[in-house]
């Protein structure tokens, strides 16, 4: 277990330092910076048009998932045998349609 912690921690882009007193680099303060922001918006939106946005982007990742394992697995690794094409391309057209539905 400890092996995959510190490989993990070799990584990241901090040095030493930083990992033991807990200071985010600048793609952390960023992400954090827009969560913030997307945060205080919701002060100034109405309920309706808040879920509406949260099921807009939810919609829209399952949608992007399915297209990006078509692209992963069907067109880059070549996964076209029977079960390739019934896996990596069939069942995820179904998905990102059904989900497409609903937009």
């Amino acid at each position: 277990m400890t092996d995959k912690l510190e490989k993990y921690w070799n990584m990241n882009d901090c040095d030493a330092a930083d990992k033991q007193e807990g200071l985010i680099n600048g793609y952390e303060l960023f992400n954090l910076l827009i969560i913030g922001g997307v945060a205080f918006s919701s002060l100034f939106l109405s309920l309706t048009f808040a879920v509406s946005l949260i099921n807009f982007g939810a919609l829209l990742t399952f949608t992007l998932v399915n297209l990006s394992v078509i692209a992963h697995y069907y067109f880059r690794k070549k996964q076209r045998s029977i079960m390739g094409t019934i896996w990596y391309l069939i069942i995820p057209l179904i998905g990102a349609s059904l989900t497409g539905l609903f937009f």
